[in-house]
């Protein structure tokens, strides 16, 4: 009886020393974390927030696969960015691009960068519209 007692002391000793080692290992301190960048996007002359602008990072000319899209408040989110230095992107069809340049992310920290854009000359603002095809609407039976 002793014997199964001593036993099952040590089991449970041993099992709770391997799940403090997994909790210390698996610590969210440990584990790598990523920043994020938010800001606000708001027209140059007026002030006003500017929805549907597209804000893409690049790192070294390398485009990551990370950006967002401004909502109708002007603000874009764009998440899980890996600590270090990007530039940022910001374009839309009526509004001039722009370029932000040396944006640094630390990791777990929110980076807001805000951006002002200016309204582009509407002559060079191009429309294409493709059509091609001559399917009939209805299919006759």
């Amino acid at each position: 009886m002793l014997h199964n007692c001593l036993l099952s002391y040590r089991i449970s000793l041993v099992l709770f020393v391997v799940s403090a080692l997994l909790i210390i290992t698996f610590d969210g301190n440990t584990a790598e974390k990523n920043g994020k960048i938010s800001g606000i996007i708001t027209d140059a002359d007026t002030g006003e927030k500017i929805w549907g602008v597209d804000a893409v990072i690049y790192q070294d000319t390398v485009m990551m696969k990370l950006g967002s899209t401004s909502d109708l408040d002007g603000l874009f989110l764009i998440l899980n960015v890996p600590e270090g230095r990007y530039n940022i992107r910001m374009f839309s069809a009526y509004y001039d691009n722009i370029i932000l340049d040396s944006i640094f992310v630390y990791d777990s920290n929110k980076t807001e960068v805000n951006a002002k854009l200016k309204k582009t000359d509407p002559s060079k603002i191009k429309t294409v519209t493709t059509c091609e095809g001559s399917l009939p609407l209805i299919k006759k039976d």
